[in-house]
Order: C-alpha cells, then sequence, then structure tokens
C-alpha cells in the first residue's frame, strides 16, 4: 500500500462515474447519511441541473444475510449502477510517501498546502500521538468513515506536516471497508520514503 494520489484528473466533467464504496454489514448499511451527503455535494459540483440521486431509493430494497459485502454505486448525472459482493478485509501492511504537489482533482479541498500529509491512495489516514488519534485537516478526500469518527470526536483533525510524520506512533487507513479500529493500527516505521 501507497501514500499515493493518482495523477491526472480523476473527474474528467461528464465523461467519468462517480461512485460511492458503501459497507453493508450483517444487512446494515453503514454512514448511509455520510454517503449521500457527499453524493448531494457532486452533484451541487457537477451535475447542477439534475436532482442528485437518491440513495436510500436504490438501496432501500438491499436485503442481504450475515456477512460483509462491498456495494459500489457508480453514477454520473443521469446514470447509476450499483454492484454488491462479498468484501474480504486487506488492510494496508505498509505506506510508501509520495510527494505530488501537481495532482488535479475536481472534487479537492480548495486550500490545500505544499508539504502536508493529505490521504492515501487507499482511503484516509489516521495517526498515533501519545494515546490521541489525528487525522489529516486537508484531505483530497473527505472519506464517510473519516467524517464520522470527528463527528463521533474519537479522532481529531490537524495539519499533519511530512517533517512530522515520524513522530507519530502509529497510523492507520480507513475507508468505507476499513472502519476505525486501534487494533488494525501499525507502527509508524511501516510507512517508507
Amino acid at each position: 500500500m501507497k501514500l499515493k494520489k493518482s495523477t491526472g484528473n480523476c473527474f474528467k466533467k461528464y465523461m467519468s462515474q462517480l461512485f460511492e464504496s458503501i459497507r453493508i454489514e450483517d444487512g446494515k448499511i453503514h454512514n448511509q447519511e455520510l454517503h449521500q451527503d457527499r453524493v448531494d455535494q457532486a452533484f451541487s459540483k457537477l451535475f447542477k441541473r439534475q436532482e442528485p440521486l437518491n440513495l436510500d431509493s436504490i438501496l432501500g430494497d438491499v436485503s442481504l444475510g450475515e456477512g460483509l459485502f462491498k456495494c459500489r454505486v457508480s453514477y454520473t448525472g443521469t446514470y447509476s449502477s450499483v454492484q454488491i459482493q462479498p468484501y474480504v478485509r486487506k488492510p494496508p501492511e505498509s505506506l510508501q510517501i509520495v510527494v505530488d504537489d501537481q495532482i488535479e482533482y475536481d472534487l479537492k479541498y480548495e486550500d490545500r498546502r505544499r508539504d502536508l500529509i493529505t490521504d492515501t491512495s487507499y482511503g484516509n489516514i489516521c495517526l498515533e500521538k501519545k494515546g490521541q488519534w489525528y487525522t489529516p485537516a486537508h484531505p483530497l478526500l473527505k472519506g464517510t468513515q473519516r467524517a464520522r469518527i470527528i463527528r463521533d470526536k474519537r479522532v481529531i483533525e490537524k495539519n499533519i506536516y511530512l517533517d512530522d510524520l515520524f513522530g507519530y506512533n502509529e497510523f492507520m487507513v480507513i475507508n468505507a471497508m476499513l472502519p476505525f479500529d486501534p487494533i488494525r493500527a501499525l507502527p509508524i516505521e511501516q510507512i517508507y520514503k
């Protein structure tokens, strides 16, 4: 797993689909309201004249039994598709630092600054120091797990500079399928330059 950002424009207007990866565990849809918020923001920025996709109407009929599933909702302004499949956890075992100050990301946070840690190619990152967990204040993409743990005050947003990274003790990558769980934390030494 690399601490990496893709190059190029990830969302060429109306050409590429956007998507939400949604965790469904034992029949329960996780963070649906946070996924809906992100869909609404995407429609507000990219598809202003269309009514936002309603995840409740799409996922309302989903009926799965026990187990962990990944639901991928792909969409544009006028089209959506849904794929649901069993999910096997694959948390990263290490990260590699990649610096790219020229990245373009249509839905990026506008006041991103140089030398700040943002996120990983796999999800958002959380870092632990002295028993407190932190996450970068300016990620490229504000994930739903990240939003939940900030709202629940389990993690604090903070500017985390590359030069300060190795002053932290542990890290973990979170995304819709890898929720925040300190048991999954890895030593900071598993991040490579």
